[in-house]
């Protein structure tokens, strides 16, 4: 199940957020602007520099990865998360693995989702952006593995959620891995939502 140097790269990913503009704090301390101590956030695309405004809506996610343990799924690649979130759903199935994360306490749920999954092998093409060729929703963008080899991406950007898909070809057939981040009670902000899924796509690694 090792991947081959050309066969580096998946992941896939859903989750939520809220509350990123400056002044914005309806779901959390909205005039607490003292930077939080965590560190930077660490993987291939280190796109923030710095720390996290407390209140903010990225300080919900942390500022730091933390590697996700994949052991006992049956997964080909494994991937890290922001530190912030919880683990809600683990589900399996023979050609798919479905990882939930929550962001954020409301009153019933989660501030912020976020939806990490591989499916495969498929029968899908090579190049993710041509799977989604045909649905406005979607632009083409790029993701780069953890070896420093870049993908094709299919992205969504919506209100309320981001969704980065990238393919990955193995001797078995296509894997389609997927990160999405979206709001859940809190307002959404998808600036973060984009940073976050594409810190946690260029994350994804084969697992040992």
């Amino acid at each position: 199940m090792d991947f081959s140097r050309r066969e580096l790269l998946g992941l896939v990913a859903l989750g939520a957020l809220a509350g990123c503009s400056s002044g914005d704090g309806g779901d959390s301390e909205a005039g607490n602007t003292e930077p939080t101590a965590t560190p930077t956030m660490g993987g291939p695309s280190d796109d923030s520099a710095g720390t996290s405004l407390a209140g903010s809506c990225a300080s919900n996610f942390g500022d730091t990865l933390q590697a996700y343990d994949a052991s006992g799924r049956g997964m080909v690649a494994t991937f890290a998360y922001p530190m912030g979130g919880e683990v809600t759903t683990e589900q399996d199935e023979d050609d798919s693995h479905v990882t939930g994360l929550g962001y954020g306490r409301g009153d019933i749920s989660p501030l912020h989702t976020m939806t990490v999954s591989e499916t495969g092998p498929t029968g899908e093409p090579a190049d993710a952006t041509e799977a989604y060729e045909f649905d406005d929703r979607f632009e083409s963008g790029t993701v780069t593995t953890f070896d420093g080899q870049e993908r094709p991406a299919a992205i969504r950007r919506l209100e309320d959620s981001v969704t980065y898909i990238f393919h990955v070809g193995r001797s078995d057939g296509v894997y389609v891995f997927s990160v999405q981040t979206s709001a859940g009670e809190a307002d959404p902000c998808p600036d973060v939502y984009d940073s976050v899924s594409r810190r946690v796509a260029e994350s994804f690694e084969p697992v040992a």
